[in-house]
């Protein structure tokens, strides 16, 4: 990964162009995030704006390798910049759509409670599904983030897995007191038990009932898309980058591939 992401020529010229000049100039790529997201104060734009940039970075290297590409940094930084412009173009189609999706945010979980964040993905070009989650405490540091590909399925059985994976990782982290958020509609109203379930989903919708006994509070809701977005992205980097990656107890990452 360190050769990939900061000693490799064409991802040291792709910082320099982007001027993350951390990055730029860093031997070790987990202590170098580590020390910008964690000994620093929160920084959500530098954080997206790297993990755009990494994903660029491994996609054109991807094409290189598969496809004969030839790598540019100027088309990896374009790449990421023409990303984030239809994202925010997708919430501004409207002054009315601009003004919903503004109020619509992620919240801090009550004092004393984790959030656990959920959310499926699939890859379209080969119809494969990934689960992901993220738990953040009541200042909203992350205490971890974890994705695993599950290969082709569904998006209502890659959500709930997520959703017992979350709940797993907090109990085994002796987490008690857990507010449980997806954007599936589907699956809320399955574990809370007011709609009927379907068959495919049942086995891990008891596994969930279940491990939920095992807190001293814990509660579920539906949020929207974008208030859930960093669970979605979470779920995407397992095709991505074709790795698991864990943000453990808010010192350290680890990577793990798969």
């Amino acid at each position: 990964m360190d050769h990939s992401f900061c000693h490799c020529p064409s991802s040291l010229a792709v910082w320099n162009l982007a001027h993350c000049n951390d990055l730029s100039n860093a031997n070790d790529m987990v202590e170098t995030l580590n020390d910008i997201f964690i000994n620093r104060p929160y920084d959500a734009d530098k954080l997206s704006k790297i993990i755009l940039l990494c994903w660029q970075i491994w996609q054109k290297r991807k094409n290189v390798i598969f496809r004969n590409e030839i790598f540019s940094p100027h088309a990896v930084v374009a790449g990421a910049a023409a990303f984030t412009r239809r994202l925010n173009s997708q919430t501004n189609t409207s002054s009315c759509v601009a003004a919903h999706s503004n109020n619509i945010k992620w919240s801090l979980p009550s004092s004393g409670y984790v959030k656990l964040n959920f959310d499926g993905y699939v890859f379209q070009h080969n119809s494969n599904f990934a689960s992901g989650f993220v738990l953040r405490d009541d200042s909203g540091c992350p205490l971890i983030a974890y994705t695993r590909r599950i290969g082709k399925t569904d998006v209502p059985i890659a959500e709930v897995v997520a959703l017992r994976d979350g709940l797993l990782s907090a109990r085994n982290r002796n987490i008690s007191r857990v507010i449980a958020e997806g954007d599936s509609q589907l699956v809320i109203n399955c574990i809370k038990s007011t709609t009927s379930i379907p068959s495919k989903l049942s086995s891990i919708v008891k596994d969930i009932i279940h491990i939920a006994t095992r807190f001293e509070h814990i509660s579920f809701s539906h949020t929207f898309q974008e208030a859930n977005f960093i669970a979605n992205v979470v779920a995407n980097h397992s095709h991505v980058l074709g790795f698991k990656f864990f943000s453990a107890g808010c010192y350290c990452f680890k990577f793990r591939l798969l």
